[in-house]
């Protein structure tokens, strides 16, 4: 039996990732769902009820306004996870480049890349992003850009590591002897062996996604 054939009896067999699996299906129902879940609409303000506690008719309380803080929260999961994957699908995009190239070329562009991500890493990206929305505006296409153009580097490195490895065996050398170019050898040869490691970085990658838009949201 194959590896991705053995790949889902296991993953049944533990019962945390199933039961996280579960709770992710769960939260992007939710939020898919929002409009027919939600008991109230998200801008709907009724100040005769401000800061209500939790009732039967508003699960969470309200907020000043009077809007119902459950469906605030339900709808902002859209946002947040809009604003996770499609960050998350631009920097990975970004970096498995950068990386690819880095490591199938190596040499002057594989130092420039590298010193280039190193010196990325080694300032606040919190306060950076902070200060080019302060620029440019704190629209969300802004901070979908803000965070996919200063979260690339983590998987820049992967990419560049699983290269190094792949490009010198023995299979990706008879390609080159064959005639076969450099993009397809990168994309048929080497690019299939990093994708465990990609999908790895790329779900982190969305976690610190959606804490980056929420701490941005309370900053305002």
């Amino acid at each position: 039996m194959s590896d991705r054939r053995k790949f889902w009896p296991r993953f049944c067999r533990n019962r945390l990732a199933v039961i996280s699996l579960l709770f992710l299906v769960l939260i992007h129902l939710v939020a898919f769902l929002a409009p027919f879940i939600a008991p109230y609409s998200p801008e709907k303000i009724n100040l005769l009820q401000r800061f209500a506690p939790m009732s039967a008719e508003h699960l969470l309380g309200t907020d000043e306004n009077g809007r119902d803080v459950l469906s605030r929260l339900i709808y902002g999961g859209r946002i947040s996870l809009g604003v996770g994957f499609v960050s998350v699908l631009m920097s990975v995009t970004l970096g498995t480049i950068l990386g690819g190239i880095a490591g199938y070329f190596g040499g002057a562009i594989d130092s420039l890349l590298m010193r280039l991500a190193d010196g990325m890493l080694s300032i606040p990206l919190f306060f950076f992003i902070l200060m080019a929305l302060a620029l440019f505006g704190s629209s969300l296409t802004n901070i979908i850009l803000a965070i996919a153009l200063t979260s690339w580097m983590a998987v820049a490195r992967v990419v560049r590591g699983e290269v190094l490895s792949c490009k010198a065996l023995e299979y990706v050398e008879a390609a080159h002897s064959l005639g076969a170019g450099h993009f397809r050898i990168f994309c048929y040869h080497i690019l299939p062996q990093a994708i465990p490691s990609i999908i790895v970085a790329a779900t982190l990658g969305v976690a610190y996604a959606i804490l980056t838009e929420s701490a941005l949201s309370y900053l305002g």
